[in-house]
């Protein structure tokens, strides 16, 4: 909106004042927060705060393409990380996630478990007490003990895949050892705790791990139904 904008003009440099894409950005992070303030105040005098989870969480990392002109880069958005909306770096795929839950989630507590999306479905079907189907073959696991501190995560590898628009990038994580294969480059492996900027590989310290991540992976790529093509 034109008022949320004009709160943040003259406050950055713009490559052309008619055109504020910095100030346009941070209004619009600013509308986003106000917008979800406006939906929890909802629920509060609706009475069904109690009963309402709110899960919030981004699809991936900031994006850096061409309709963005240059506000991600502009703000930094990804620092420290390496990467980018459509990469498997952490730039891409790590983000923050809150969630709010009266009375099951304490207040201002913070986890440094590794999550996926794909553990919302179990956990919310979990949280509403409806059984999973077998049959559904559900990838994610239900987080309800860790969102209330009770236990971590047993180990296991987390994957992603993009081959799509004629890029290729492939991830196995376990812990914090993440392997990624870009394209026809030599797989890397990288600790995203120690070094959350992944700019050094230390697959040649850690080639056994590296050879088990690379293997699941494989057996991973096999459950596709069908192949993703170049277009």
């Amino acid at each position: 909106m034109p008022q949320d904008i004009a709160k943040y003009q003259g406050k950055f440099a713009e490559i052309d004042p008619q055109r504020p894409f910095n100030a346009t950005y941070a209004a619009m992070i600013t509308r986003m927060d106000t917008e979800i303030g406006r939906v929890l105040q909802a629920l509060d005098r609706l009475q069904l705060t109690k009963q309402t989870i709110v899960v919030f969480l981004s699809d991936q990392g900031a994006t850096f393409e061409p309709m963005n002109q240059g506000a991600s880069a502009y703000h930094d958005s990804n620092r420290p990380f390496r990467g980018q909306k459509r990469t498997l770096w952490e730039g891409g795929i790590r983000v923050p996630a809150v969630v709010r839950w009266p009375a099951k989630v304490q207040p201002a507590t913070r986890s440094n478990e590794v999550i996926n999306t794909i553990d919302l479905m179990p956990t919310l079907l979990a949280t509403a007490q409806i059984a999973t189907d077998p049959a559904w073959h559900l990838d994610g696991v239900d987080l309800t003990p860790v969102w209330r501190g009770h236990g971590s995560l047993l180990p296991r590898t987390l994957f992603w895949e993009w081959r799509t628009e004629c890029s290729f990038q492939l991830a196995a994580m376990r812990g914090n050892m993440k392997l990624v294969v870009t394209g026809q480059n030599p797989a890397e492996l990288f600790n995203v705790e120690a070094d959350p900027g992944e700019r050094r590989s230390i697959i040649a310290e850690h080639q056994t791990l590296a050879a088990e991540l690379q293997k699941e992976l494989t057996t991973w790529l096999a459950t596709e139904a069908g192949k993703p093509t170049c277009r």
